[in-house]
């Protein structure tokens, strides 16, 4: 009986803390059939890469919607959120816009029609605000919504060792994934409960990146927006503060699809 006793006790301790540990978030696991060390993340394709800079896809974009053919995501009018109202510096290119409150605060915002072959599927819209405070770069909140319901819907977080004007590197370990599950049509999804936080004080320049991913029902791959913030530079290696709006790092957004 004692032996018995022991025998559950010992199984359901073991439950209690498997369990814990997956509330703990320590233990998140990967979207079924994706590769977590490279899934996500086109937005290091570079000029040299393989894939084109903009996202596979993009190159139906100047095409009239009746003769798009296969599988696209498109600028749709970016314009900035204006959060704080209107005395933020503000900077938007095909993709992006940018703003800039001080020092220590910016956001991006970024938007993009998608669809396969001449069906407008959706329209997606996504939002980063950016606080920095010392070595710490703080996106919170981070969120998405979309015209259209969407599946498997994954938030990215990652900083980049990067000046204006270049690609720049990741910064080790500090690559994020958070998966919003299943997202209705017109529903605000944010990274919960406290966005994405990064820190280094090892680079002299950071661009805080996110991307935003999705899938469709009845559609293979996955659509995908990205954007980095304004480039944040440091003197001392302890306190960051962000560039002028407009430095950004080299291909600073896009958007495309991803078949693998």
């Amino acid at each position: 009986m004692t032996r018995i006793f022991l025998g559950r006790l010992v199984a359901a301790v073991t439950a209690l803390c498997a369990s814990a540990l997956l509330l703990s978030g320590t233990a998140a696991a990967a979207p079924s059939g994706v590769q977590p060390q490279t899934a996500y993340r086109d937005y290091l394709h570079t000029s040299s890469s393989s894939v084109m800079v903009g996202g596979s896809g993009s190159e139906q974009c100047g095409t009239p919607m009746a003769n798009r053919v296969g599988r696209w995501l498109c600028p749709a009018n970016p314009t900035p959120a204006k959060k704080f109202g209107p005395t933020a510096t503000g900077y938007c290119d095909s993709w992006a816009c940018r703003e800039r409150y001080d020092d220590f605060n910016a956001d991006v915002s970024a938007s993009g029609s998608w669809g396969w072959g001449d069906q407008l599927l959706g329209t997606v819209e996504v939002y980063a605000e950016f606080q920095l405070a010392g070595a710490q770069t703080w996106s919170k909140p981070v969120s998405y919504t979309n015209t259209a319901y969407t599946t498997n819907v994954i938030f990215t977080g990652d900083l980049l060792n990067s000046a204006p004007g270049v690609d720049g590197s990741e910064v080790e370990g500090a690559f994020s994934l958070y998966n919003a599950g299943d997202i209705s049509a017109g529903s605000y999804a944010a990274w919960t409960p406290n966005g994405y936080k990064s820190y280094d004080n090892t680079m002299w320049d950071h661009s805080q990146v996110h991307q935003w991913s999705f899938n469709a029902p009845d559609y293979p791959g996955y659509w995908y927006i990205y954007a980095k913030s304004t480039c944040t530079h440091t003197a001392d290696k302890q306190i960051y503060r962000f560039d002028q709006v407009d430095q950004v790092p080299a291909n600073p957004d896009g958007a495309g699809w991803n078949g693998s």
